[in-house]
């Protein structure tokens, strides 16, 4: 062990490249993540590419889809010195950290936009395609955008829209693109149930291991 010499970092990690590595390895393709996590593929594109910058509300998000810490995605560089190192790092077996079985309850301050809509039941489909389509485009050229949700009752003819923000600030900043989807959503028979309410994320919850 006397000869052991640690070994020599020689690439540097982006970002970026934090988040497409562990996507490869986890077998999931740019559309599949972002299925999974609301956030535009386009988006999630321009991350990998270091277009866009990750930031840590999105950092958590696909932490949970990519089932990692956020640390690892926004700091994949980071080293600490050996000497500074808890003892379980440098080896010392009878110091070892407990490991705390519980649910992966967190604050995350997020703020949402949630949007009740009555549609005729034959326009639903058009009504959630332009949605998909218009709301995330629009809502995209926005900082602090993490993504769009739709929940639809077929047979009463509603669908409920949620976006998704890191702050209220960057929620507010979107209020005029969001006026111009809802414009066009009338165009389509889709009539609003009341004001849309904006909610602050109380916490997020995972399951109870």
């Amino acid at each position: 062990m006397k000869e052991f010499r640690p070994a020599k970092k020689r690439v540097e990690v982006s970002v970026g490249e934090s988040v497409r590595i562990l996507r490869e390895l986890q077998e999931l393709s740019q559309s599949q993540l972002s299925e999974l996590t609301g956030i535009p593929q386009a988006t999630i594109s321009a991350i990998e590419n270091s277009r866009v910058n990750l930031g840590v509300e999105r950092a958590k998000v696909f932490a949970r889809a990519l089932k990692c810490h956020p640390a690892v995605l926004v700091f994949p560089g980071w080293e600490v010195p050996l000497e500074r190192a808890h003892p379980c790092v440098r080896g010392d077996l009878r110091e070892k950290p407990r490991r705390r079985l519980n649910s992966t309850t967190r604050a995350l301050n997020m703020y949402a936009r949630i949007g009740t809509f009555e549609v005729n039941p034959l326009k639903l489909e058009a009504v959630a395609e332009h949605f998909r389509i218009q709301a995330v485009r629009a809502f995209s050229a926005h900082e602090g955008f993490l993504g769009y949700q739709a929940f639809v009752d077929r047979e009463r003819g509603r669908i409920v829209g949620i976006s998704r923000w890191t702050s209220r600030a960057a929620l507010e900043a979107s209020v005029e693109s969001a006026r111009q989807v809802l414009s066009k959503a009338n165009e389509l028979g889709a009539v609003i149930v009341g004001e849309p309410q904006i909610l602050e994320e109380a916490f997020d919850a995972g399951p109870i291991l």
